[in-house]
């Protein structure tokens, strides 16, 4: 793995989502994300799905539900005082640590629960909201660990509304790199910000895996 590449990589994400959040109307901006995303997935040696053996040269790209109005969220959220670490261990040598920090105030009328925003602790810091829904069951149609909405550190952030809620679209949720290849190692929370409903929006299920040596994401 190239640093060079890896650093361009994470450029691509950034810039992509600083154009979602630029863009108001929601289901624009979904199909711009799509549309780079799916062209990422397929051309750069950083995709998750990248496989040089492939002779056509075309890697898997994220499998989507058409875009869900009724999953287009935003809320307005509350401070967790005095919460308790959590530790991840995300490989043999490391550990990250995340403590709950806000708390959603408005999805549980269509979530049936409410979220909780992860604050990444350490160098650099961040915010991460992961999550579950009924689909993550055996043979559902989601990863069985789950997907993300917000990761800050790695640029995936989809700002706030004009009335200072969290955008929260779920039509934006993700697979962590790890459903698509076991060269990545991903932090898995299956005890956390499980959504009793299906929510079908966003990434479904990788259609293969691929076995490598692992790496950090």
């Amino acid at each position: 793995m190239s640093i060079l590449s890896l650093n361009h990589w994470r450029r691509e994400i950034f810039s992509i989502y600083s154009e979602v959040r630029s863009e108001t109307n929601g289901r624009l901006a979904w199909g711009k994300w799509k549309e780079k995303r799916e062209a990422l997935f397929r051309e750069h040696p950083e995709s998750p799905t990248f496989n040089p053996n492939n002779k056509f040269g075309q890697n898997d790209i994220p499998i989507l539900y058409t875009y869900n109005n009724m999953f287009s969220l935003s809320s307005k959220f509350e401070e967790i005082k005095n919460s308790t670490i959590i530790e991840l261990k995300t490989d043999e040598n490391a550990i990250t640590r995340i403590r709950p920090f806000i708390k959603t105030t408005g999805l549980k009328a269509i979530l049936q629960t409410e979220l909780v925003v992860f604050k990444i602790e350490g160098y650099g810091g961040g915010l991460f909201l992961p999550f579950i829904d009924a689909g993550c069951k055996l043979d559902g149609q989601h990863y069985s660990g789950g997907r993300y909405l917000i990761d800050t550190i790695k640029g995936v952030d989809l700002g706030e509304t004009k009335y200072g809620e969290l955008r929260l679209d779920f039509n934006f949720s993700y697979n962590p790199s790890c459903s698509y290849n076991s060269k990545w190692v991903c932090p898995i929370l299956r005890d956390q910000n499980k959504i009793p409903i299906l929510v079908e929006a966003g990434e479904k299920k990788p259609k293969t895996f691929i076995s490598n040596q692992s790496n950090s994401d």
